[in-house]
């Protein structure tokens, strides 16, 4: 027992750094929406769509990865995801616009492997009493990496050219899974004794509670994707600061989203009692809220007032993944944990990939970035109805209620 702590520190050191690496790509492009917007001449839907063409190869290899984690192992799977997927954004940065777009998406294919096997490493390595601080902490390293890409990319982008930064976020993602598969070679915790033969069973489908469940994050990672792709045009309009100045707002967002992804996991553990249903329900209530204020600020406005408003957008809507996954991690998926995680981020990336060019329609239909933010609100606030189906017993398991 006192070799356990060690080891399961190791094992959530491994998934936060590969999940911070893939996380200045996933979070990072989105970024650079307003520089290829300009370099390129899009629309605004044009430009999310291509910032975006990472989350569609997300979109096709999540489920795969997840059964991939379960069969050859987590750690092995979730850092050579990492270590290809960066080689291909790097690859997508020289290339023409066309293959540029098919690099990206190759190379989500790959990065879609690190969160199911990430999170299925956490799930069989972290004690059930902290399963919600440790997903919060490896969850944490999404607005890490965003807030690496927040500071850098731009900065890169304005001052030698957006496929330098595309570049550079490549290089750091992969980078970060080989760093991730030399902590992870420290022993694991031993694996369970393989199953005694007998009748075989068909395997079961996901159920309705885990495609609700996935159904709220759908909903909640759409403001997520509003706050990347456009917060920083949105300051940009409000205050006429450059646009790599606006993105330091985007940075103050990651820093909520890592305060949101631990904090909360901490709260789910300290006092949900394992049933963190009604803290998603009180995470979509105000990020609902926090995105009606964003619709409500007039042009002049404080920039401390936006910094405030950007700190809890990141709270709210970019803090809630790891008591998500906590929450789904309840449903009775042994070990199918990996394949169970992968199905319902097949529908969250397929969501995080539509959320930047249909949000990118609103902004160029209606020229109006309060209407965005208002459908954002929206949302939020009907992702509290797949939940409320939800009905999750003292056994742990969820069912309709």
């Amino acid at each position: 027992m006192a070799t356990a702590m060690p080891r399961a520190r190791h094992v959530v050191a491994s998934a936060l750094l590969a999940q911070l690496s893939v996380s200045v790509t996933e979070q990072g492009l989105p970024g650079l929406n307003g520089f290829v917007k300009q370099a390129l001449g899009l629309s605004a839907f044009g430009s999310g769509l291509l910032v975006s063409a990472v989350l569609i190869g997300e979109v096709v290899g999540s489920y795969g990865a997840g059964s991939l984690a379960d069969i050859l192992g987590a750690r092995t799977v979730m850092g050579i995801g990492s270590i290809l997927g960066g080689v291909l954004v790097m690859l997508a940065s020289i290339l023409p616009r066309y293959g540029l777009v098919a690099s990206l998406v190759s190379a989500g294919v790959f990065i879609s492997a690190v969160t199911p096997a990430g999170a299925r490493l956490i799930r069989d390595s972290v004690s059930r009493a902290k399963l919600g601080t440790g997903l919060g902490i490896r969850q944490a390293g999404v607005p890490m990496g965003g807030f690496v890409a927040a500071l850098s990319l731009p900065t890169i982008a304005a001052s030698v050219g957006w496929r330098e930064a595309v570049a550079t976020a490549g290089a750091l993602t992969a980078a970060g899974g080989a760093g991730s598969l030399m902590i992870a070679r420290v022993p694991a915790r031993p694996a369970q004794p393989p199953p005694q033969p007998g009748p075989r069973k068909r395997p079961r489908m996901p159920g309705w509670p885990l495609r609700l469940a996935a159904l709220w994050a759908c909903f909640l990672v759409s403001g997520q994707y509003v706050i990347l792709a456009f917060l920083a045009l949105y300051v940009h309009q409000k205050t006429q600061f450059s646009l790599a100045t606006a993105s330091a707002f985007v940075a103050t967002a990651q820093i909520g989203g890592i305060i949101g992804r631990i904090g909360w996991g901490w709260v789910s553990d300290r006092f949900a009692n394992g049933k963190p249903k009604e803290l998603l329900i009180v995470l979509s209530t105000l990020g609902s809220l926090v995105a009606a204020a964003f619709a409500l600020v007039p042009d002049g406005s404080s920039t401390t007032l936006l910094a405030a408003l950007a700190l809890a957008a990141g709270i709210t809507l970019m803090g809630w993944q790891g008591v998500w996954i906590a929450f789904i991690s309840d449903l009775d998926v042994g070990e199918r944990a990996g394949r169970s995680i992968g199905f319902a981020l097949t529908f969250v990336n397929l969501a995080s990939f539509a959320a930047a060019p249909l949000f990118g329609l609103v902004l160029d239909a209606s020229h109006s970035f309060a209407l965005v933010w208002t459908v954002a609100s929206a949302a939020t606030a009907i992702s509290i109805i797949p939940l409320v189906v939800i009905r999750q017993p003292k056994t742990g398991h969820m069912i309709f209620s």
